[in-house]
């Protein structure tokens, strides 16, 4: 009787262990190979939509700067921005008319620009145009030497 039950036992074993390699076994490595592809696969698509809204954006910043450049070639060109360098008994009326310029540009575009200025070669703001639409209730600076997009307009101009 006990070898007809260690027998058994070996049967159940053996059925057991068929089994497993048949059906656990292949379920447990196809499922990891899917588990694998899927989160190589989304990763993937994460990264091209994550890529895509990136050049989206820059798209768009260009598109706005190229845009903007004309008006602000524009703003450059008005004479009132040199002539305040060269007229120095008029200066008052010169800013007067570099804030009408500035505001114009503002105008043009209200949405991405908080602010417009002129200032000379060591900082300081002569005249700025503010945007209405943002609620600028921060201090407002005189000076910009500190600033890092004035030194870097520094450095190109050297």
């Amino acid at each position: 009787m006990l070898k007809r039950l260690l027998t058994h036992k070996g049967i159940y074993t053996k059925l057991f262990l068929l089994f497993f390699i048949i059906g656990v076994l292949p379920l447990i490595l196809g499922s990891y190979y899917y588990y694998s592809n899927s989160r190589k696969a989304l990763l993937h698509s994460a990264l091209q939509e994550q890529e895509l809204e990136i050049n989206s954006g820059m798209r768009n910043i260009v598109i706005l700067f190229n845009e903007a450049g004309v008006n602000l070639l524009l703003t450059v060109e008005n004479p009132s921005f040199v002539r305040y360098i060269e007229e120095t008994d008029s200066k008052r009326l010169h800013i007067n008319e570099q804030e009408k310029a500035l505001q114009k540009v503002m105008s043009l575009f209200p949405w991405p620009v908080e602010s417009a200025g002129f200032a000379d070669i060591n900082g300081e703001i002569k005249s700025i145009a503010y945007n209405k639409v943002y609620d600028i209730t921060a201090e407002r600076k005189t000076n910009i030497s500190g600033e890092q997009f004035f030194i870097q307009a520094i450095k190109i101009e050297n």
